[in-house]
């Protein structure tokens, strides 16, 4: 599956998540990309993959250097990636790990409503 491009990486604890994604808007993840960033070929696989673990996440790829793109005030490297408009990441994440965060906010989402 195709996604938008975007890039962010480093780590949030879930804790520091609070108020992502538990209200009714849907939970978006957003990964800002740029072409002179080696790494973000691996930010749009990360992307694709979480978009195909999580049908109900709305993921973005931002490609900086697209046309009309708009950097994220909170992005200052790439890749970055953003839930919600908050950076969890800057860098790649490892999968699993941002699995297990984007797993708890869904669910956390569920069990609210």
């Amino acid at each position: 599956m195709a996604v938008q491009v975007e890039h962010i990486h480093g780590r949030a604890s879930l804790r520091s998540m609070r108020g992502i994604g538990m209200n009714h808007q849907p939970l978006v993840l957003e990964v800002v990309i740029a072409k002179h960033c080696q790494q973000c070929g691996a930010a749009v696989r990360v992307a694709e993959t979480l978009q195909d673990k999580f049908p109900a996440l709305d993921v973005h790829v931002v490609d900086l250097d697209g046309p009309e793109a708009v950097k994220p005030d909170a992005v200052f490297a790439v890749p970055a990636y953003l839930l919600n408009g908050r950076v969890v990441s800057l860098g790649n994440p490892e999968v699993k790990e941002i699995s297990e965060t984007i797993r708890a906010l869904l669910q956390a989402r569920a069990a609210i409503r």
